[in-house]
């Protein structure tokens, strides 16, 4: 037991005027009632060798005041003899608040963040979010890679399944009735669209072009009139395994104001009529006379194609690049040549030929047999 000085001189009947009791050990207050302590200037100072590390203070309210720099606020007690902290405020962050087990509140409490603008709200056995935007985040939760487990369920008021997680899988039924936009906004037929507004497709559901209902597995014919397909229209064929090169569908349009359209094709053209290309000379400039020597350096080849594995004839693109390069189309993937267009160099070629032969046939007129 420490050692006590205790007083026993004392008039307590009257008032003890002093400034300063001092002891070299424990001082002793030991009352059959209650003990009073009345500071008037309205703290109560604690310090330790002359430094002041707290004090209770009457300001504004009854005021609990730690007075070391980043010094944590315990509230601490025993539980089954064993002493622990309860709540520790730490002064080093803000006073951010720590207990160690639950916190419990009463039914109708409130948690009300920064004045009002987000509440957490308890009643009849409901919690309620309002104000701001609730999020969910794993990682900010502590937990290591979900928030709801496999098997859970999202229900509505009347206990029917809204959304529901297996394995990984969100499945939701139900419908939007509620959602005005989406998340991210999609393309469709080229127009972006987020659910805020109709969307008006080129050529359907507008006044003067196609409406279109039901599906096109008997469609035959349109009904009437010219439809115009802005962008790309691409057909291809699904059941055609032969198309082992990666190669555009079956037919493939790419349309646009201009007059430079293009058409693909997956597989042989065949037409009832002529196959006929505009060259009319006010689409030209800069017009001249083609080498018809080239057609010499030019080379015709049989060969076998490699995704049909049929036999054909004609030239190579990268050989035709270094006589005509103007010929040669390259489309990042595969190069082509414009056939038709290497009549013009037979056209030059045959009269240079045919030059040559009435140049001989002067030369031997009047030569005998």
């Amino acid at each position: 037991m420490p050692t006590h000085k205790i007083l026993t001189d004392l008039d307590v009947g009257g008032k003890v005027t002093t400034t300063e009791i001092e002891s070299a050990s424990t001082i002793l207050l030991d009352a059959a009632a209650d003990i009073t302590i009345d500071a008037g200037g309205q703290d109560i100072i604690l310090s330790d060798d002359a430094t002041i590390f707290g004090t209770l203070s009457n300001s504004s309210g009854f005021q609990i005041r730690s007075r070391v720099n980043d010094a944590d606020l315990l509230l601490r007690g025993v539980d089954n003899s064993t002493e622990f902290t309860a709540l520790q405020l730490d002064m080093s962050d803000a006073g951010t608040a720590i207990f160690s087990h639950d916190i419990k509140m009463p039914s109708a409490g409130v948690i009300n963040f920064n004045s009002g603008d987000m509440t957490i709200t308890h009643s009849s056995n409901k919690l309620s979010i309002s104000g701001g935007t609730t999020s969910i985040n794993a990682l900010e939760l502590g937990q290591t890679d979900h928030v709801i487990e496999d098997g859970s369920n999202i229900l509505d008021e009347n206990d029917n399944t809204m959304m529901s997680f297996a394995s990984g899988v969100a499945n939701v039924t139900g419908n939007a009735a509620t959602a005005t936009t989406l998340a991210t906004a999609r393309n469709i037929g080229g127009v972006s669209f987020n659910g805020s507004s109709a969307i008006n497709l080129p050529g359907v559901n507008t006044s003067g072009n196609q409406d279109t209902s039901g599906n096109a597995a008997t469609a035959t014919a349109l009904t009437s009139g010219n439809k115009t397909i802005a962008g790309i229209l691409d057909i291809t064929d699904t059941t055609d395994s032969s198309n082992a090169t990666g190669d555009t569908g079956a037919l493939r349009c790419e349309g646009g104001a201009s007059i430079a359209k293009k058409l693909y094709a997956g597989s042989t053209i065949t037409g009832s009529a002529d196959v006929i290309a505009y060259s009319d000379q006010k689409l030209k400039e800069n017009v001249k006379t083609l080498d018809g020597k080239k057609v010499l350096e030019m080379r015709g080849v049989s060969f076998d194609r490699v995704d049909t594995g049929k036999a054909s004839s004609g030239v190579i693109a990268q050989e035709m690049e270094k006589v005509a390069p103007e010929l040669v189309i390259d489309d990042g993937k595969y190069k082509g040549v414009a056939y038709g267009n290497i009549v013009g160099y037979l056209i030059e070629a045959i009269k240079d030929q045919q030059k040559q032969i009435d140049e001989l046939k002067e030369i031997c007129r009047g030569c005998s047999k």
